[in-house]
């Protein structure tokens, strides 16, 4: 069977029914996993659970441990990868950069415990951070795993709001400042381009404390959608607008493609913030002199598809994690970006972001949503 990383043989059925069997004969083992609050799976050599604690059996919503053995940890906790191969989890493309498959990959070779963070995506788009610890153990001198997850995600994600709001907060707090300063020593021409650019950094910053505040409320499930008529042309031209006069990007090139009016229903807080992201990030990701396009690929009768495309390509290694939340090329308590655009738009635009990036056609990342959402509702 093919794999890009970890081995893809699996145990017979019948050596998997005796590793249970041995460690269902241990009660001290099953009251001790039963007693911890973490996600406790035992594996086998091959990375197949052949035991696993109440915590984790009522996390994948499992009876009796016999409904998961035989899987590997992605397989039981729904990774979006975990079936992209005949293998299994561990074997595609996107599992060389899995923080599981590696900690438990490195135990099994080294008999040693590792600690790895895991970022998981599970069908549905549910998006998981975990801590993962691999123990070396052994029982009747046979060798296992034992493989415990805590989930992270709250930790994470709060740590990663509150340095992407500081940051950016600062920046554009430290940018109006900058321009008030040179008020006192500018001519009149100069004073009318000086107010006219910390009149729209005062609406930006604004914007960013508003925008946190909804992510927020998003990700706690308490945003109320508001759905009303938008303009797409002038919010495509606001945008561009927007970031030809932000400081951060003046030596930078944004070019809004021509476009029709068009009129759609939807949310115009949420709609803005997405493509305000996809835009942020491609000007990040481009050198001095270099332009971004961005614009209206096409209108079908029941949706509508923008693009945003700038110059260079994604890693291999980077485009499989590039809608997680806390991944990021940016360092450390960044990360939001991409899985907001991904958030906002497929849980609550009701449509889907994805993106191509080759040395033919660049990068291009797409928002298909659809022309009128009809129902308001409570997320």
């Amino acid at each position: 069977m093919e794999t890009y990383f970890a081995t893809p043989e699996r145990d017979s059925k019948e050596n998997l029914l005796k590793d249970l069997n041995l460690l269902n004969s241990s009660n001290e083992l099953k009251l001790f996993l039963d007693s911890v609050s973490e996600l406790v799976i035992v594996l086998n050599k091959y990375r197949q659970i052949v035991y696993a604690n109440k915590v984790f059996l009522n996390f994948v919503e499992a009876d009796r441990v016999e409904d998961v053995i035989g899987f590997r940890p992605g397989e039981g906790i729904n990774c979006i990868h975990a079936d992209e191969l005949e293998g299994g989890c561990g074997t595609s493309e996107s599992c060389v950069e899995c923080g599981a498959v590696k900690a438990i990959i490195k135990t099994l070779k080294t008999n040693k415990q590792v600690g790895e963070e895991v970022r998981i995506v599970q069908h549905g788009g549910e998006a998981l951070d975990l801590m993962i610890k691999t123990t070396p153990f052994v029982l009747n001198d046979s060798e296992y795993v034992i493989a415990a997850f805590s989930d992270i995600s709250s930790i994470k994600r709060r740590r990663i709001l509150e340095k992407i709001f500081f940051h950016d907060v600062l920046n554009t707090a430290g940018a109006l400042s900058n321009f008030m300063e040179l008020l006192d020593d500018s001519t009149p021409e100069e004073k009318e381009e000086l107010l006219k650019l910390s009149k729209l950094l005062s609406s930006e910053l604004v914007e960013e404390i508003e925008s946190q505040k909804n992510l927020m409320a998003i990700e706690t499930g308490e945003y109320e959608l508001e759905i009303e008529d938008v303009n797409v042309k002038q919010l495509l031209e606001v945008l561009e607008y927007t970031f030809k006069n932000n400081t951060h990007f003046l030596n930078k090139k944004i070019k809004l493609d021509p476009c029709d009016e068009l009129v759609i229903k939807t949310d115009r807080t949420l709609l803005r913030r997405v493509l305000y992201n996809l835009l942020k990030n491609a000007l990040e990701a481009i050198s001095p002199g270099e332009e971004v396009s961005f614009g209206i690929l096409n209108s079908q009768a029941e949706s509508l598809t923008f693009f945003v495309q700038n110059p260079g390509v994604i890693p291999k290694n980077i485009r499989f994690q590039i809608f997680q939340r806390s991944f990021s090329t940016k360092g450390i308590g960044r990360g939001l970006g991409t899985y907001s655009v991904k958030l906002l738009t497929e849980k609550f635009l009701k449509g889907k972001v994805h993106f191509e990036s080759s040395p033919e056609t660049q990068t291009i990342f797409y928002l298909k949503i659809p022309l009128e959402m009809k129902q308001k509702v409570l997320a």
